[in-house]
C-alpha cells in the first residue's frame, strides 16, 4: 500500500493506525485481569502492552515525518475562538515537541547490552502517541478541508469488540473502583482526578485512554505517580463515558 503524502490524510491515517492498536488491545486486556482489575497474568499482558506499542510506534513514525507540516496546515483553527480545538493543537504542539526531546535523549545516553530499543523507545513515548491519536480527529473535524475532502477520523472499531466503540465497550468492564473514578473526576474542576487514588486505578485509566497525564510546568517531570495526579485528569473518552452513565460531565477550556 502507498503511504499518504499529504500532510493530512498522513497523519489521519496514522491516528487510525494508533486507535486501531488500542482497540485491538483494549479487546483483549481483561483476559489478563481478575474481576477488580488487577493483572494475573503478568507475562502476558506485558506482551501485550509491548505489542501494542510498537504497533502504534509503528503508525507514530509517520507523525515524526508529517508533523510540522500537519500543525502549520491546521495553525489557522487557532483563530476561531474554539477552545476545545485550541487546547487540542496546542497539545499536539506541546506532545510532538516532547516525543522528538524524549528521542534525542535517548539517542545521546549510552545503553548497556542488546537492549530491545525499540520497545523502550515505543514504551518512552507512549503517551505523546496516545495524545495524537485522540486529538488529531479534534483538530481534522475543524478544519475546512480536511472536513470537505475526507472521511471523520473515528475510533477504529476491533472485530473482538461487541459494542459500537472502542472506549465505551471498554469502559463498560471497568472495575467498580476506577467507574467511580471516572464520575467523580467529571464533575471536578477541570476534570481532574482524586489524588487519594491508587495507583493501578489511575495506571488503568491512563492505559484505556479515559485519562491522561498534563504537562507540568517546565522543570516538572512527566509522571503518573499518584503524589502528582493533580496533573493527571479526565480525557474526551472519559468525559464522554461520564455523560453515557448519566453524570454531568461539562466541557472546560484547558490551559495549554
Amino acid at each position: 500500500m502507498t503511504k499518504p503524502t499529504d500532510p493530512l490524510e498522513a497523519v489521519s491515517t496514522a491516528a487510525r493506525g494508533i486507535q486501531q492498536a488500542i482497540a485491538d488491545w483494549d479487546a483483549v486486556n481483561d483476559s489478563y485481569c481478575d474481576e477488580d482489575g488487577q493483572v494475573v497474568d503478568t507475562d502476558g499482558w506485558e506482551s501485550g502492552i509491548v505489542a501494542r506499542d510498537l504497533t502504534a510506534w509503528h503508525h507514530f513514525q509517520a507523525v515524526l515525518e508529517h508533523g510540522i507540516p500537519f500543525l502549520l496546515l491546521t495553525k489557522d483553527l487557532l483563530r476561531q475562538n474554539t477552545p476545545h480545538v485550541n487546547h487540542a493543537h496546542r497539545t499536539l504542539v506541546q506532545t510532538f515537541s516532547s516525543a522528538y526531546r524524549t528521542l534525542q535523549r535517548m539517542i545521546d545516553s549510552p545503553h548497556e547490552g542488546d537492549h530491545p530499543l525499540r520497545e523502550y523507545v515505543a514504551a518512552e513515548i507512549w503517551h505523546e502517541t496516545a495524545s495524537w491519536a485522540e486529538l488529531v480527529p479534534v483538530v481534522l473535524e475543524a478544519h475546512p478541508r480536511a472536513a470537505a475532502n475526507a472521511p471523520k477520523p473515528a475510533l477504529a472499531r476491533s472485530p473482538r469488540l461487541d459494542g459500537p466503540q472502542l472506549v465505551r465497550a471498554a469502559a463498560d468492564r471497568m472495575p467498580d473502583i476506577a467507574h467511580e473514578a471516572v464520575l467523580s473526576a467529571a464533575v471536578q474542576p477541570d476534570h481532574l482526578l482524586d489524588q487519594d487514588l491508587r495507583q493501578r486505578t489511575v495506571d488503568y485509566l491512563i492505559d484505556r485512554g479515559m485519562a491522561w497525564v498534563r504537562p507540568l510546568p517546565d522543570g516538572y517531570p512527566v509522571t503518573r505517580d499518584h503524589r502528582f495526579a493533580a496533573a493527571i485528569h479526565l480525557t474526551e473518552a472519559g468525559r464522554q463515558y461520564a455523560q453515557d452513565q448519566g453524570a454531568p460531565a461539562p466541557d472546560v477550556a484547558r490551559s495549554s
